[in-house]
């Protein structure tokens, strides 16, 4: 049997990030602001910025960054069920979704939940949203429930919840 040498050539595109997870800061508001308006078109940017001023005072937005260029962020709310917290929002620019940033940014939220002694961090996602859904479950998020028509006719929210 003979083997003839070859040569295989792939072609890699790396883009290395430098991501760090902080605390929202007033510089981060408008790319937060550009970011949200491309995911809910639906929403102004006064909605929004309300949204982050409110969040902002109780230390309530993780941020994505790589230097200064924010890559995506989470909002939550702090106790909002007896000593649980509840992720509202998680928005990663589309340049870097499928990266592990939003597991980097629940990952952030959890610890942070653990260090305040809640138990419990719940979240919810719209049944279309597969990629979430399948996040979530992989992290060991369980469904717990849903909500109809909360964002409007015929709109279903899947809640999960997981021990922290």
């Amino acid at each position: 049997m003979v083997i003839k040498n070859f040569n295989i050539h792939f072609k890699i595109e790396l883009r290395l990030v430098s991501m760090m997870i902080r605390t929202l800061k007033k510089r981060d508001f408008e790319q937060i602001i550009k970011l949200w308006l491309e995911f809910f078109t639906e929403d102004n940017e006064e909605i929004v910025r309300a949204y982050l001023n409110k969040r902002y005072k109780n230390n309530e937005v993780l941020v994505a960054v790589d230097k200064d260029k924010v890559l995506g962020f989470i909002g939550f709310a702090k106790n909002m069920f007896y000593q649980s917290d509840y992720t509202e929002v998680i928005i990663v620019d589309k340049q870097f979704r499928r990266k592990g940033i939003a597991r980097a940014l629940i990952t952030e939220f959890e610890a942070q939940t653990r260090k305040r002694n809640c138990r419990r961090v719940f979240t919810s996602v719209e049944p279309h949203n597969t990629i979430a859904l399948k996040m979530y479950k992989a992290l060991g998020y369980k469904e717990c429930g849903h909500l109809d028509h909360i964002w409007g006719e015929n709109k279903r929210d899947l809640f999960f919840t997981k021990r922290v």
